[in-house]
């Protein structure tokens, strides 16, 4: 209910597919809707599963109908994301407002995406500790602790395959096709689609320095 209103007007220019940038809505209050019914059309309704757990029905599911549940069931922090980057954007706005001969206003925002975190966990790590501590940290404290953390999280990452077989873990044959489904989707692709456009946006504009 809260996030709704700021997603169907974000007030923020978009590029979708390579269109002109246009403020347009993320989200609206039907989407919400039609991502509850999906979910509800798949959880405890096939037969034999009507008792089964969630992590059950991602073992057990058509695989793009586990990405859909798992979908849903994270869909609530994706759109927390997003209301964190208009919001962040807007704050960044007003300082620099406020503060029109310093190119950054006086505050600074590191956004960091899901991919890079997973494909280069050591090296968006260092981002983070360099823009958390800057110069209270040597160089090489900073370096060290980001390989001690990537070395961990590979281990960790790794223990959790072996240990788990539904969709959401690992990479599998089909991951290129699961990911074109989940974009074409008619309930989930048009608003994760937006959101995706959205991130990239701020990070476009956080590697340029804001116009």
């Amino acid at each position: 209910d809260l996030a709704a209103p700021l997603l169907s007007q974000p007030k923020v220019k978009i590029r979708v597919r390579g269109q002109l940038p246009l403020v347009q809505p993320i989200m609206k209050r039907e989407d919400f809707k039609n991502i509850e019914d999906d979910c509800s059309s798949l959880y405890q309704t096939k037969s034999g599963m009507e008792n089964a757990t969630f992590y059950e029905h991602l073992r057990t599911l058509d695989p793009t109908e586990g990405l859909r549940m798992a979908t849903a069931d994270k869909m609530n922090n994706i759109v927390l994301m997003a209301v964190d980057l208009i919001k962040f954007k807007r704050v960044r706005e007003l300082v620099k407002a406020s503060n029109p001969n310093h190119i950054n206003g006086d505050m600074e925002v590191k956004t960091i995406s899901m991919d890079d975190f997973i494909h280069q966990p050591g090296r968006s790590m260092y981002q983070v500790y360099d823009f958390v501590f800057n110069d209270l940290l040597s160089e090489e404290t900073k370096i060290t602790r980001s390989k001690t953390y990537e070395q961990s999280y590979l281990q960790q990452r790794e223990s959790h395959h072996e240990m788990n077989n539904h969709i959401t873990y690992g990479k599998f044959g089909d991951t290129a096709a699961l990911i074109e489904y989940l974009r074409g989707e008619p309930v989930f692709g048009p608003p994760l689609t937006k959101i995706e456009a959205l991130l990239d946006e701020i990070l476009y504009e956080e590697s340029v320095g804001m116009e």
